[in-house]
């Protein structure tokens, strides 16, 4: 990216400007501007700072002055106030690693948020992105900012990118339409695409998750249509050259469309998406999609429950049942590690057939500085393009298990321990922490 947005809010008519530069002696001052005006009239301000260099660390800072009278012919004006310097970093096409989080259906629940932004300070992430039911309901302006402030206060808005996906949540309520103009997605939709070094990627918008014609939504509402857009907006970003030309591609949305369904309305989302964007989607070449809307922490390999690709589902809004899908790029691997919040609590996920069968297990890792004991506490996957990763454990190699869901493993001679049979290219490994492991039985390995 060579572009930035500053977002902010005052507390009445003020003049307002973005000071910014590769050090903070040295800035420029950049203002919101409409039609050759700057735009004084409002509390929320949008200033958006092009030119920028990929990969370059700059520092900005907002000054605003208040505005005591604002007519025709006279302007009064009082104190300045100025924030301190923040200190950003912009990724670049030639970036490999990096660390980002994401989090879902926090709904408020401020000691939720509290603990997940303690974990969260321990992982120091390049970028956050809320996947949906994060800012729930609002019923007034002045709500809503207290509900975007309260989370990218809490995660470090001001250095560490927040991306807010839309959730079904944040469709309800009397100021519900009004949260658009709070954020600047790509392209002006909620539905976009970005990249972050080689690593595509792309959000979507299931919009409700109730048929239109619901009577609690009174008519006001059209996803229907709304989501028959996405169909062209997929197609061109597919067809794109940063699709194209990027390694992985990771897709993220709320509510998902193959996975379980929710028993007390089920098909009411996943459907109608499913029955229109499945034709696109099926020649997307994707590595994972992230998902959240269930409250019920859960993952799929393709192929299973109808999934297309590996699917990650995450928690609830409670300390008990809320997860944080950790998505790391290290060179040319990209990994998730699904932690949840309690520090004392397992994460455990009962496994299917078609998952793997865990062998008895007790791993133990760290989470800031306190020393967990979980069977599994992490669930690693690791991602890679045709080649099987074994774990490490002292100075063996050991393969845990293996997700196969694509074209034919290439590099028969270095991995032979891969199964031939039509299994295929990109495959998800599922691997424990490498920090301690101490077994209660033998190791096994399942056939997906």
């Amino acid at each position: 990216p060579t572009a930035v947005t500053v977002m902010y809010q005052s507390g009445g008519s003020v003049h307002s400007w973005v000071e910014m530069g590769r050090d903070s002696l040295h800035t420029t001052a950049y203002r919101q501007l409409a039609g050759g005006q700057e735009v004084v009239h409002d509390d929320e301000h949008k200033v958006r700072i092009e030119g920028l260099e990929p990969g370059a660390t700059y520092y900005y800072r907002v000054c605003a002055t208040e505005i005591l009278a604002n007519q025709a012919y006279k302007k009064e004006f009082g104190r300045t106030v100025k924030t301190p310097f923040y200190k950003i970093t912009l990724p670049a096409d030639t970036t490999r690693n990096f660390t980002a989080i994401v989090l879902n259906d926090l709904h408020g629940v401020g000691e939720l948020v509290a603990q997940m932004a303690r974990l969260a300070d321990s992982i120091k992430p390049d970028f956050v992105v809320f996947n949906g039911d994060c800012l729930s309901e609002p019923a007034t302006r002045q709500q809503a900012w207290q509900m975007v402030h309260s989370l990218t206060t809490a995660f470090h808005g001001t250095s560490t990118p927040c991306i807010f996906v839309r959730g079904n949540h944040e469709i309800r309520n009397a100021y519900s339409s009004g949260m658009l103009s709070l954020f600047d997605w790509p392209g002006g939709q909620t539905y976009h695409a970005f990249s972050w070094g080689d690593t595509r990627f792309v959000v979507l918008d299931c919009g409700e998750d109730k048929p239109d014609d619901t009577w609690v939504y009174y008519g006001l509402n059209d996803f229907t249509g709304f989501r028959s857009a996405q169909v062209d907006f997929l197609q061109k970003e597919t067809a794109g050259k940063a699709y194209r030309h990027a390694r992985h591609h990771v897709f993220i949305h709320h509510s998902p469309l193959w996975a379980e369904e929710e028993p007390q309305d089920p098909g009411a989302v996943s459907k109608p998406c499913r029955a229109l964007w499945t034709p696109v989607l099926k020649k997307a070449d994707i590595d994972v999609v992230l998902n959240g809307h269930t409250h019920r922490f859960r993952h799929y390999a393709a192929g299973e429950s109808g999934c297309l690709y590996p699917v990650v589902v995450g928690g609830g809004p409670s300390l008990k049942s809320a997860t944080m899908t950790i998505v790391r790029k290290q060179n040319k691997t990209l990994s998730l590690e699904i932690i949840n919040a309690q520090k004392n609590k397992p994460l455990r996920h009962k496994a299917t057939r078609r998952h793997f069968m865990w062998p008895a297990l007790k791993v133990l890792s760290r989470c800031g500085a306190a020393e967990l004991s979980f069977a599994p506490r992490f669930l690693l996957w690791c991602l890679e393009r045709q080649r099987l990763v074994g774990q490490r454990f002292g100075v063996s190699t050991i393969a845990i298990g293996t997700f196969h869901t694509g074209n034919e493993c290439r590099n028969k001679k270095e991995h032979n321990e891969v199964d031939e049979r039509e299994n295929g290219g990109r495959q998800l490994h599922l691997r424990m922490h490498k920090k301690r492991l101490q077994t209660k039985g033998r190791h096994r390995q399942q056939s997906p």
